[in-house]
């Protein structure tokens, strides 16, 4: 798994042992990030349930301002300090440790792109949605 594009274009990231994070493919993130274009230079992003953070960091590579990486396991956070630091992006990656909820309240301002990409299998999707919406955090364009 690697940065796809913009100033850490080609980085190899940090992956987990095991099967308990799973990592967006290359194929699938530079899917979604030719979709989205040139939306997130300058913005605010958010990667929920951000596993190794390559969502996020990829974002932050081709040009984001600002990421929030939010995941609630121990491996998780320590892959997303480790790929932080090895992608010099630690001064923008602001990493929030604990249960989805509480981390979409402790986010001080809106977002311009939110990565949401919850457990298979879990009803937290929907949950995050209107726990988004309701907490207006999305940028209105």
């Amino acid at each position: 798994m690697r940065i796809i594009a913009g100033s850490c274009r080609g980085k190899r990231l940090f992956t987990p042992g095991g099967h308990g994070i799973r990592p967006t493919p290359d194929k699938v993130k530079g899917a979604i990030f030719n979709m989205i274009g040139a939306s997130q230079e300058d913005a605010v992003a958010l990667d929920l349930f951000s596993g190794t953070g390559s969502m996020g960091l990829e974002a932050l590579s081709r040009g984001a301002r600002r990421c929030y990486f939010c995941d609630n396991s121990a491996e998780s956070l320590a892959l997303i300090r480790k790929n932080a630091a090895h992608c010099n992006m630690e001064a923008r990656a602001k990493i929030l440790s604990g249960d989805y909820m509480r981390t979409l309240d402790a986010i001080p301002e809106k977002m311009d792109v939110i990565f949401i990409d919850p457990p298979y299998g879990s009803d937290y999707y929907a949950n995050c949605l209107e726990r988004v919406a309701a907490a207006g955090l999305l940028q209105a364009d």
